[in-house]
């Protein structure tokens, strides 16, 4: 008899952990995609500071939506000492962690909000510019590089951003 229980018991305790670590794979497994995206903000510029791009992978796809789907928005590459400079005392919002997995630290910087744009400056690595949104990946460089989203217009909040990254994800009681 007391085989017998100890036998049911154990195959009980096989079949769980078969289940377990089936959920481990699926149901309970975390994403292997973390998302993170800024809050809206009354300011021309956004400013993703040296590292916050990289923080979860060097290869990051980047998002950039207008308020205003008719609005043109263009992403500036640039040094961060280039960038800080060309803003001085204008308003922004400065994008400086990424917490939780899906929330982004930005702090808005009162100031004018009246500077002149920083368009088609040759002091810029790069400069990508659409109406609406502009999207695409970015292999995130060693140095102190940094993102300045600058949104057409005098008036309306300032563009979002979403950072999408890719992780490694295990799943150790498969």
């Amino acid at each position: 008899m007391t085989r017998r229980i100890i036998g049911i018991v154990l195959t009980l305790l096989g079949a769980a952990a078969i289940v377990g670590g089936y959920l481990s794979t699926t149901i309970w497994r975390t994403s292997d995609t973390v998302v993170a995206t800024s809050p809206a903000a009354e300011v021309p510029f956004v400013v993703v500071e040296p590292g916050v791009a990289g923080i979860v992978n060097n290869r990051v796809e980047v998002s950039v939506k207008a308020a205003d789907p008719e609005q043109q928005v263009t992403v500036i590459t640039g040094r961060d000492v280039d960038v800080d400079a060309w803003l001085g005392d204008a308003a922004q919002q400065r994008i400086t962690d990424v917490v939780e997995w899906d929330s982004v630290v930005a702090n808005v910087v009162d100031g004018a909000v009246d500077a002149p744009s920083p368009v088609g400056n040759d002091m810029w690595l790069q400069e990508r510019a659409e109406t609406g949104e502009v999207a695409f990946t970015w292999d995130v460089p060693t140095g102190r590089q940094t993102l300045l989203i600058v949104r057409d217009g005098a008036e309306g909040p300032a563009p979002t951003v979403s950072f999408t990254w890719k992780r490694e994800v295990t799943t150790p009681y498969f």
